[in-house]
């Protein structure tokens, strides 16, 4: 959202003379900034239309969105920074234009139909289709590994048809296994249970020396340190599709193919055509950039790897216990 925000201010349509610290703050935080202090003439954003839907949950965003949308009127574009709430923003598509950025896989999750342009009204995603298939490969420069287990809820989230073509690319063996999704909180639990019973399997029985931590599977604090716990023991790397915190927090290494402020600038540019009179499904979705390396070095060392040098460089955070 930060980068987003310098875009849009680059291109004129923001004005403001500097925002929170995105290191100290959150989105929300930021998107309560400009609503209290002022955005400049061109675009104004509404506080209290600002959601996690993690910590809120669907519901109030959805009660919230409906009085700000088909009551009061008062909105006419959304920003979807994930899956979960792009298909949330999506029930509004016939009403407002929805901007989902960043999504891990847009286009097999149902969010837009197209890659290279939507093909859905009101609706623009970010699109990089090889994404994936580019991170497998740096997964396994960084760690010689031959068959890597993978369990995700949801094929279009976790992209794990892109995943498996990467394992292929590579010479390897993906392990993948699909779990229910939970629905409510209430199934979370349950979730959980079935998330590391299922990584334990792969270890135990499958035989992987890596394993790939997907998208939006960590739904409670303690899984991530009970699946690091496991796959410590074994001395087996954790791989990230996502995430640097996870990465901070224990798991060795994810590739971040996408830079927030290069896409950031990008994504801006695309809104800026729509507030010029473009429809959504006429602008341009794709966009690759540079990737980058965020590492965990007690896990490097743990494992008794040695990073060759270009890799350290071409890191952009390395995380260690002596940060």
């Amino acid at each position: 959202i930060y980068h987003l925000l310098e875009g849009l201010k680059s291109d004129g349509w923001l004005e403001y003379d500097e925002l929170p610290d995105p290191d100290e703050s959150d989105a929300r935080a930021l998107i309560t900034y400009l609503a209290e202090n002022g955005a400049g003439p061109y675009i104004e954003f509404v506080a209290d239309a600002s959601y996690y839907t993690l910590i809120d949950g669907e519901d109030v965003a959805r009660a919230g969105l409906d009085q700000h949308i088909r009551v009061n009127h008062d909105i006419d574009m959304l920003w979807a920074c994930s899956t979960s709430t792009a298909k949330l923003a999506s029930e509004y598509a016939d009403e407002v234009i929805v901007i989902a950025y960043p999504l891990s896989a847009p286009v097999t999750s149902g969010i837009v139909k197209g890659e290279e342009y939507s093909e859905v009204d009101n609706v623009w995603a970010h699109v990089d289709t090889s994404r994936f298939r580019r991170q497998m490969k740096v997964f396994r420069e960084v760690y010689p590994f031959q068959k890597i287990g993978a369990v995700y809820y949801d094929e279009g989230v976790s992209s794990i048809s892109d995943y498996i073509a990467g394992a292929e690319e590579e010479g390897v063996e993906i392990v993948c296994q699909q779990i229910p999704a939970s629905t409510s909180e209430e199934d979370i639990e349950q979730f959980n249970s079935n998330f590391l019973s299922a990584a334990r399997k792969m270890l135990r029985q499958d035989g992987i020396d890596a394993f790939l931590l997907t998208a939006d599977m960590i739904k409670s604090d303690d899984v991530l340190d009970q699946l690091l716990d496991l796959f410590n023991a074994a001395g087996v790397p954790v791989f990230v599709q996502s995430g640097d915190n996870f990465v901070e927090d224990g798991c060795l290494l994810t590739v971040q193919i996408l830079d927030p402020s290069d896409v950031g600038r990008f994504v801006a540019n695309a809104i800026g055509k729509m507030f010029n009179g473009a429809k959504p499904s006429e602008v341009r979705q794709v966009y690759i950039s540079t990737p980058y390396l965020i590492l965990n070095m007690d896990s490097v060392k743990r494992l008794g790897i040695v990073p060759p040098f270009e890799m350290l460089i071409s890191c952009e955070k390395i995380y260690s216990s002596s940060n």
